[in-house]
């Protein structure tokens, strides 16, 4: 969950500005701003206390999520609404999201040619799996070359969430037998699990960075945090496997594959 108890989250800024206001353009505009209030914080709303139309949309989602993690309140679309227009809508959440799909974009390349390519990516997995005969060495490795070191908080997410993806992608080649090398032969049905999982992982893991303080202020107990969690990452996944099926579906070739729509589509289903 993250253990900084400095760290709150996204903040509101003036009411002056659009929702959609990106500080210049920097998708990494200071997110280790202190929150407010941190030491004193107050016990959420019942859930039948409406938030008010005034309140601040980071507010108002941190609020909503607060409402979850305590049970009371089950309403997994409502936080996801008041994500989205915190985040400026699904045009402000794919604006922050660079990081997530330069990731996503390079392991889409993997996943589509393997060790094949005259790229320098593609050279560097190459290497890898030349080199290194154990399996989970060499996708540790490959992880380092699709999502280096990250330097931020969102290139972080994006390291974890294609960090995930490969662990799934090792349990279906280790019990299958596969040699992972071939991986552009696979069935497309696999390259789109692993796809959805990386993509469904970096939404998720996006989310909690930005709301992390509301599990450090209102969570009892760990199992209250791992329920909550499945919830919010199953629901997350059943519509991101959605959206990556129609543009499996409609795609001619995985070469062509637009990552940053499929991004689009996704956000914009979740916070409709």
């Amino acid at each position: 969950m993250g253990t900084s108890s400095i760290y709150g989250g996204h903040k509101d800024t003036s009411p002056l500005l659009p929702d959609d206001y990106d500080n210049n353009g920097d998708e990494n505009s200071n997110p280790d701003a202190p929150a407010e209030d941190i030491d004193t914080p107050s016990p959420p709303p019942s859930q039948n206390e409406p938030i008010p139309s005034s309140e601040k949309p980071w507010q108002a989602v941190k609020t909503a999520m607060s409402r979850s993690i305590t049970g009371r309140s089950s309403n997994v679309r409502e936080v996801m609404r008041k994500y989205g227009r915190a985040g400026g809508s699904s045009k402000g959440l794919l604006r922050s999201s660079r990081a997530g799909i330069a990731t996503g974009n390079r392991l889409a390349h993997f996943l589509t040619n393997g060790v094949a390519g005259a790229s320098t990516l593609s050279q560097q997995i190459r290497d890898i799996f030349q080199t290194e005969g154990d399996l989970r060495i060499a996708l540790s490795r490959l992880a380092d070359v699709l999502s280096p070191s990250p330097d931020d908080k969102e290139s972080a997410v994006a390291r974890d969430a294609v960090v995930n993806a490969l662990c799934e992608l090792y349990e279906y080649v280790d019990a299958n037998k596969l040699d992972i090398s071939s991986i552009e032969n696979f069935s497309t049905s696999l390259q789109d699990q692993i796809l959805s999982a990386y993509i469904s992982e970096y939404i998720w893991g996006k989310m909690l960075n930005d709301l992390q303080i509301c599990f450090e202020k209102n969570a009892t107990n760990p199992q209250q945090v791992a329920d909550m969690e499945k919830e919010y990452r199953e629901y997350i996944r059943s519509v991101v496997d959605v959206e990556v099926r129609k543009t499996s579906n409609s795609e001619t070739s995985r070469n062509t594959l637009n990552l940053k729509g499929l991004f689009r589509n996704c956000y914009e289903v979740l916070i409709k």
